[in-house]
Order: structure tokens, then C-alpha cells, then sequence
């Protein structure tokens, strides 16, 4: 460890507070504390989730044997028809749980927990797995509201990534709520059809930017909402379940009781320096004669952050046989092929754990096989039909037609085939040409006759 003075909002920090700091490439400031030390520092939002460039910053796994105080606030007091308490809350065997009960505190009947992040966050990915509890009653949350409103705050807002009603165990809500500045406001809402969410954890995101929020379920983006309804605002996070008569609910059912809200874990993100990577050379893919060429790849690469230099790698993704890089990590080298076929060649930029790609195609002594139709010069027929018959033409011989030159004096090209797919400098190694007669609609010409009257 390296221990250094660091400047931060006008003071100096000492060199233990220092080393405990992390500023990341997009500005952000992340205490160690902030990322749970069993959470892969590199993971990304859930598998197929359509966002990237994002880097985790902070993080609980529940892999402990308590809720950690230290990130986490709980959620006390009545609320519908639970109270809320402390004792509620539990983690064991890396999950969460709000504990739900049938007990009796002052006049309500059931008791139910909660946590809500100390920590404040805006713009950034939320994301957690979650199970709600069986049995009709409870109505058991993924959100993100501030929690603590100072008089000289001029925005609060309410984004309600999950809803569950657990009468409804196969559909959750989504909505948005600004309470502040007023009028208060709600849009955007939409019911989510699910499989049952308390057979199986599931994985719900959140995505909020300076233009939209975005609320994925398991990967799929399920709702977009503009930001344009609210001002910019800070948010805590909550994981809360509590009984109440929402979604057509009337009351608890007490044989599912006790039961249990889980979560895995809860993970923001931020948008972290991204790299862009793209094909120089050859641009647009090549065709090699043989696999003793030596194949020269280019690519140009680039960082959105020069603090964070971009890591080149060429790669085989595909191909009949192995392909040999001169220098895999250089943007300027070279490629030699085993094998004839068809190459798909890679070159890989990543920035932190943020990956971009550009593909390339080789062909190495691969024979283009080409089916072509006579369809230039004004000819867009699947065939062109001849039709000569005149004891004038062709020296006499009738019912033939010349394609090509006679006597030196050139004719009109009745075929004419467009060979650009076949590319620039290929080398046409045979040629066939197909004709056929009709005999049905012209029974006088039963034989079609093919002579090459000049050189190919």
C-alpha cells in the first residue's frame, strides 16, 4: 500500500484516510467500506441486462451473520397493519430476511422488519435478487426514496423498481412518484406479469439517469419513464415487506405465518471510463490465397479516460484452425492461419471491466461459388429468350442467333452479368453457363445449341 496526501474539498486528508479512499473515472468517491468484501469487485448487472460500461461501487452479499449497521438503518414503526421492528431482520446463509410474524404490539397484529441504506445515491444501476413471502397480506418492496427530508431540500422522488402485493404472487408494480417539489405527482406505472415470485428468487433492476429511468425484470427491460417529471434527487435504497390492504388484500393470512421476504444482495453501479475499439486493417474482411499468407491487423482503439488505458487483445473466435498472433496485445500485428476456411477474427478493448469489441472476417483459400442471373443493362429476367428466323441471318443458317462477335464486328451483348460480389483481384477459376429450350411454347425448337464462337 502506498500511503499519499490527498486534496478533497479544500482540505488535506491524512495518509490512513487517504488509503481508504477510492476515486473512480467518472468522479465518483467510493470508501472501501462501500463494497462488501466477499462481492466480485468486477461483476456487472445480471446476465443479458441491456446496459454497459457499468462498475460496482457499492454493495452488501449478506454473506454475514447480521445485518451490517454500518450500511444499513432498519425500518421501525406502524405501518398499516404491522410495526415494524429491529428484531425483524435477520441474514444467514448469504440471504436477507424481514421476518413476518403473528404477534401483537400495542394494537396491531403483526410485526415485520426493513433496512434502508445510510448512504445516499443518485444517478446509477440498482439491482437485487429477491423471493416475496407466500399467503395473501404483505406487500413487499424494491425502492428508492430519501429517507430523511431537510427543510432546505427542494426534490424528493420515489422509484418503486418492485411492488409486490404477495395476494397476487405472480405480478408485481412499477410506478413513480415526486412528492416533492409539489404538486405531488405519480406516472408511469405498469403491472408486470410474472412467473410466481415466491417459488423462485428473481432479479429486479433499476436504472436511473439524468433522462429516463429504466426498470428491468430478470435482464428484460420492462418500463421506461423520462426524468423530465422530477428534478434531480438523492435516494436510499429499501428492502421492505410490510401487512397492509393493498392490491385487493383484506386481510393476513395467518396459516403462511411465520414467513420470510429474501433478498441475496443489493448492488449499485456506476457508469465507469469506456473504451471503443474498431477494424483498421482489413477493413471489411479479406480473402487470403493460401494459408502460408501472413495477414497484417490493425486496429484503432481509444479511452473516455486517459487515467484508464485501454488493454488490447486479439482473439479467434472461430475458424477450421488455429490462428497465430505476432503480438496478441498490439494494436499493429500480424495473423497466420493452419488451415484453409473461414476465420472470424476479434479485437478486444477493455477499460476497468468494461469490454468492447470489433469483429473481422478472413476467408483463406476459400472458393467463392457464385450463382449469378443475367440482370444488367436493362435485362432483369431470370432467362433471356432468342428468337431468330430469317434466311438472312447467320449465313443462311436459320433459327440461331450469334452471341458475341462476327466477322469482327461486334454484336449486341445479349448476356451481360453483374460479377462485383466476387471482389476486387479474385481469380475466377471456372465458369458454367446454363441453356435450355422450351419445347412446350416453342414446339419448332425442341434443342438449344451451344458453340463457343470466340475464346472465353
Amino acid at each position: 500500500m502506498i500511503l499519499c496526501w490527498k486534496k478533497f474539498a479544500g482540505k488535506f486528508l491524512s495518509p490512513v484516510i487517504a488509503a481508504a479512499m477510492v476515486f473512480t473515472g467518472s468522479g465518483v468517491l467510493v470508501l472501501a467500506q462501500d463494497l462488501d468484501p466477499t462481492s466480485d469487485p468486477n461483476v456487472q448487472p445480471y446476465a443479458g441486462t441491456p446496459l454497459s460500461g457499468y462498475r460496482l461501487v457499492w454493495s452488501d452479499e449478506f454473506n454475514s451473520n447480521a445485518v451490517d449497521t454500518n450500511k444499513w438503518n432498519f425500518r421501525t414503526g406502524v405501518r398499516f397493519w404491522s410495526v415494524q421492528q429491529s428484531q425483524n431482520n435477520a441474514v444467514s446463509n448469504g440471504l436477507y430476511y424481514i421476518l413476518l410474524k403473528k404477534e401483537t404490539v400495542g394494537t396491531n397484529q403483526y410485526t415485520a422488519g426493513g433496512i434502508i441504506t445510510k448512504k445516499l445515491f443518485r444517478y446509477g444501476y440498482y439491482e437485487t435478487r429477491m423471493k416475496v413471502p407466500p399467503g395473501r397480506g404483505w406487500h413487499t418492496s424494491f425502492w428508492m426514496m430519501k429517507q430523511t427530508i431537510a427543510t432546505n431540500d427542494t426534490a424528493q422522488v420515489e422509484l418503486d423498481a418492485l411492488e409486490n402485493d404477495s395476494i397476487r404472487p405472480t405480478s408485481y408494480g412499477i410506478n413513480n412518484h415526486r412528492w416533492l417539489p409539489s404538486p405531488t405527482y405519480s406516472w408511469g406505472s405498469k403491472t408486470v406479469i410474472t412467473p410466481s415470485l415466491n417459488a423462485d428468487f428473481h432479479v429486479i433492476g433499476c436504472e436511473y439517469t439524468t433522462t429516463a429511468v429504466k426498470y428491468f425484470f430478470d435482464g428484460v427491460l420492462e418500463q421506461t419513464v423520462a426524468t423530465s417529471n422530477f428534478a434531480p434527487a438523492d435516494v436510499n435504497i429499501w428492502l421492505t415487506s410490510i401487512a397492509g390492504p393493498l392490491g385487493g388484500t383484506t386481510n393476513v393470512d395467518d396459516s403462511e405465518l411465520p414467513s420470510t421476504a429474501q433478498y441475496d444482495y443489493a448492488r449499485f453501479f456506476v457508469l465507469g471510463p469506456t473504451g471503443r475499439v474498431s477494424i483498421v486493417s482489413p477493413a471489411g474482411g479479406v480473402t487470403l490465397a493460401d494459408s502460408n499468407q501472413i495477414l497484417r491487423v490493425t486496429a484503432n482503439v481509444s479511452t473516455s479516460d486517459t487515467n484508464y488505458p485501454p488493454a488490447v487483445t486479439w482473439l479467434e473466435i472461430s475458424g477450421p484452425g488455429d490462428v497465430t498472433f505476432a503480438n496478441v496485445t498490439n494494436t499493429d500485428t500480424t495473423a497466420k492461419f493452419s488451415a484453409p476456411g473461414s476465420y472470424v477474427l476479434q479485437c478486444q478493448c477493455v477499460v476497468l471491466n468494461n469490454t468492447n469489441v470489433a469483429p473481422v472476417t478472413v476467408a483463406v483459400n476459400v472458393p467463392l461459388t457464385l450463382a449469378l442471373r443475367e440482370g444488367v443493362n436493362g435485362y432483369g429476367e431470370v432467362c433471356t429468350f432468342f428468337w431468330g428466323d430469317s434466311v438472312n441471318w447467320n449465313s443462311g443458317a436459320r433459327d440461331e442467333i450469334i452471341v458475341g462477335r462476327w466477322n469482327n464486328q461486334p454484336l449486341r451483348a445479349v448476356f451481360s452479368f453483374d460479377l462485383s460480389p466476387l471482389g476486387a483481384n479474385s481469380i475466377i477459376q471456372s465458369a458454367t453457363l446454363d441453356l435450355w429450350s422450351d419445347a412446350v411454347g416453342a414446339p419448332n425448337f425442341p434443342r438449344c445449341f451451344y458453340r463457343v464462337l470466340l475464346g472465353p
